[in-house]
């Protein structure tokens, strides 16, 4: 199999467009959680916004000096948008996580096969992991939220008590002070 250069330069700009817009998408939600004093996902956001950013630039780079062209995003808008307070921004964030996911190993495949450029794909791989893992952290908080409001004040201090020690806010504090962004 040889290598397209045009249509891995075409790959290549449309995952970066992508990014650019995960990165818009990521600071939007990053306002709206603060607004709603989610504390851990305003900190979980902005790591996501960076990561998205330098995952954005790794394959800039690698397509000016591999394929010897520069790449620049689209201009990328916000695509978040929600209602109903609190469950209808986890159930919107849930959703476009989803997209988000599915989106990422679909281009990370491409890289792989018909590109033969799986070097590239590499971090969209380890990104969408991530993304499926908070993916399913908000499937939780989702459910917590429902049994919290159905029984009210007693789960929500069992809830509180055992994730005090290991909350999203404390990992997250961790990985931002440590660096930020895909390490290759």
């Amino acid at each position: 199999m040889s290598l397209d250069r045009n249509a891995c330069i075409a790959e290549i700009q449309q995952i970066v467009d992508n990014l650019a817009v995960f990165e818009c998408f990521a600071n939007a939600v990053f306002m709206e959680a603060h607004d709603l004093g989610l504390q851990g996902k305003k900190r979980q956001l902005r790591y996501s916004d960076a990561k998205f950013g330098n995952i954005r630039k790794y394959l800039q780079s690698e397509a000016r000096d591999f394929l010897g062209v520069k790449i620049t995003p689209k201009e990328a808008r916000n695509p978040f948008s929600y209602s109903g307070g609190v469950e209808g921004f986890l159930q919107a964030y849930k959703d476009a996580l989803l997209h988000i996911y599915t989106t990422l190993h679909q281009s990370a495949n491409r890289l792989v096969s018909p590109c033969c450029m799986r070097h590239l794909a590499a971090p969209l791989y380890d990104e969408a992991e991530c993304v499926k893992k908070q993916y399913v952290e908000v499937c939780r908080e989702i459910e917590r939220y429902a049994i919290v409001k159905r029984d009210g004040t007693a789960a929500h201090d069992l809830f509180r008590v055992e994730n005090s020690a290991e909350s999203i806010h404390d990992t997250m504090e961790d990985k931002e002070s440590g660096g930020v962004g895909y390490k290759w």
